[in-house]
Order: C-alpha cells, then sequence, then structure tokens
C-alpha cells in the first residue's frame, strides 16, 4: 500500500469479500490497524494508512451457515505500507 495524504478523497485500500449464499452479519476488529485508520461493513474491510511501516491486522467475520447457524472466520492481514508509487 501506498501511504496517503489524509485530505485525498479516495485514500481507502478495500478487501471485499463478495456476497455469498452465506448471511453476514459483518466484521469485528480483533487486532487494529496501528498505521492509519480501518473501517468494517459487511462486506469489505477498508485500510487507510497514514504511516509507513509494517502491522497485522486481525478481523473476524460474524455470519450464518446455510443450515442458520453461527460461525465466526478469523482473517489475518500482513500489511506492509510504502512511501510512494509502485
Amino acid at each position: 500500500m501506498r501511504r496517503f495524504d489524509k485530505t485525498e478523497t479516495k485514500r481507502w485500500c478495500r478487501f471485499a469479500f463478495g456476497s455469498s449464499t452465506n448471511f453476514r452479519k459483518g466484521f469485528s476488529v480483533v487486532d487494529g490497524f496501528s498505521l492509519g485508520e480501518i473501517r468494517t461493513g459487511h462486506y469489505t474491510v477498508r485500510l487507510s494508512p497514514l504511516k509507513t511501516g509494517q502491522d497485522r491486522v486481525t478481523v473476524q467475520l460474524n455470519a450464518i451457515n446455510n443450515q442458520g447457524q453461527p460461525y465466526v472466520s478469523t482473517i489475518h492481514f500482513n500489511v506492509e505500507v510504502v512511501e510512494g508509487e509502485f
């Protein structure tokens, strides 16, 4: 990821997990993003880096499977933020 200026309007890196037959309750942040901001929705996790470095982000997806049983799926992101374009 490239480090963004906070004044930019399109400064979010979005990880979309797409819709499926399972009902999704959304994501919850387990271990935050120390290099900037993190936002979650029903199908996406969005990161906005404000400084360079490396970090590990952990989120949990809360959903209901096809049989109506709730489940939690843990997802880890290893993120490196660099200065400049690539």
